[in-house]
């Protein structure tokens, strides 16, 4: 009799090792295979942003992309509120900001609007975002005291 027990106990816990064996394959492929639908790429993209106090300048400058299509959209905040905006297209492309005004050095658009003293003394708060079809990632922000 203690035989019979045994080995109706050890068919028991083979068929419930098969079980657990193939609920957990059943789970780990569902997730593995559903993990990559989901996952977001960043667009890859370098700048620069340069400010000089003696001349009361910033400078950004696309720097390198990771595709050919990504552009870069500047903007700019003076105390917390929206100044400015900027398009680079191309690598190489660089904005020069100077009291008030946009030199377009290459190719974008840009304003810059501040108070009436211009620059001088203000934190300007410089942010980067490159675009590459409907993906956006933020590449630098920097604070700069002119």
């Amino acid at each position: 009799m203690y035989l019979k027990n045994r080995c109706i106990s050890t068919v028991i816990v083979v068929i419930l090792i098969v079980a657990i064996t193939v609920i957990l394959a059943a789970v780990i492929g569902t997730f593995v295979m559903g993990l990559g639908d989901n996952l977001n790429t960043n667009v890859q993209a370098g700048a620069s942003i340069q400010g000089d106090n003696t001349d009361n300048t910033i400078t950004i400058s696309f720097a390198s992309a990771q595709e050919s299509d990504t552009v870069l959209e500047v903007t700019t905040t003076n105390a917390g509120t929206s100044d400015g905006e900027a398009t680079l297209s191309e690598v190489g492309d660089t904005i020069t900001f100077k009291d008030g005004a946009a030199d377009d050095t290459s190719s974008g658009s840009a304003s810059i609007d501040t108070d009436a003293e211009g620059l001088d003394g203000n934190t300007i708060t410089v942010t980067i975002t490159a675009i590459n079809d409907d993906t956006r990632t933020v590449v630098q922000t920097k604070e700069i005291e002119l």
